[in-house]
């Protein structure tokens, strides 16, 4: 076992019969196996711990597994988890944005007098910087009540990605592509598939007309890092990476998680 995950049991060998044991607790959690570049891996989690509601004030005493998960389904919602193809990498890319704001060598590769992003830097936790002013969903019922609104099942899948690419990127298995990114942004799909957030969410205040068949949840990802010091005091960014929208059926979810259902003889 992992002990280093905070929220989560993790195995690499075995089955949970077998790690288990008579372990009431490790068989009453539920299990997971993620496939990575030929490896596997069991990770273990409350359903729960992730989707019961609760306060924002109280996201401070929640384990980083809970964190993380809330994120991503705020942040990418329920549904974009399960169908996009590529959403592992999606997601472990909006993770390391958290933890690169947290380190000065990326959030301020000059070394400039520029302040940190609120609630980051050096010595920031997870939930400090992770906040609901600089990742807007965590102020939403996504984040803090998903089963309020989600259907169940499409909940249940979409937490099992995100635990899974949580602990993919906790592992260190699947590195910082992006390069040091600390911010993204989703784009425009259907006809403007790639163009800005302006021009598919309605902004006709700003005079952008929305293209016909212009559609705001499944365009790309964009990535960006910062790139060069503007004179009033701030980074600005340069895009560094993107990934693209590709619809799965939800039956591909077993390319990536096997969800373990114990025999009979484990249910008491």
């Amino acid at each position: 076992m992992d002990p280093g995950l905070d929220g989560a049991r993790v195995f690499w060998e075995g089955t949970p019969e077998v790690f288990c044991g008579s372990e009431a607790d490790c068989l009453a959690l539920r299990w997971i196996s993620v496939s990575h570049e030929g490896s596997e891996l069991w990770v273990g989690y409350y359903p729960d711990e992730v989707r019961r509601p609760i306060s924002y004030r109280a996201l401070a005493r929640e384990h980083e597994l809970s964190l993380a998960v809330r994120l991503l389904v705020a942040e990418v919602g329920a549904d974009r988890l399960v169908v996009n193809r590529n959403v592992v990498q999606e997601a472990v890319g909006i993770l390391y944005t958290v933890d690169n704001r947290r380190d000065p060598a990326i959030w301020n590769p000059l070394g400039a007098r520029v302040r940190p992003f609120d609630g980051c830097g050096q010595g920031a936790s997870f939930a400090s910087c992770a906040n609901r002013a600089q990742y807007n969903g965590m102020g939403t019922w996504r984040a803090l009540d998903p089963a309020s609104r989600y259907d169940p099942d499409l909940l249940a899948d979409a937490l099992d990605v995100a635990v899974a690419a949580w602990a993919l990127q906790e592992l260190g298995l699947v590195e910082d592509f992006t390069g040091g990114a600390t911010n993204y942004v989703h784009r425009c799909g259907g006809s403007s598939y790639g163009a800005t957030t302006w021009h598919c969410d309605g902004t006709r205040a700003r005079g952008v007309v929305d293209p016909p068949g212009a559609e705001a949840h499944t365009g790309p990802i964009l990535f960006r890092a910062p790139h060069e010091v503007a004179p009033a005091g701030y980074y600005r960014l340069r895009s560094v990476a993107s990934v693209d929208y590709e619809r799965r059926n939800v039956s591909g979810l077993d390319e990536l998680i096997t969800v373990w259902e114990p025999a009979t003889a484990w249910v008491e």
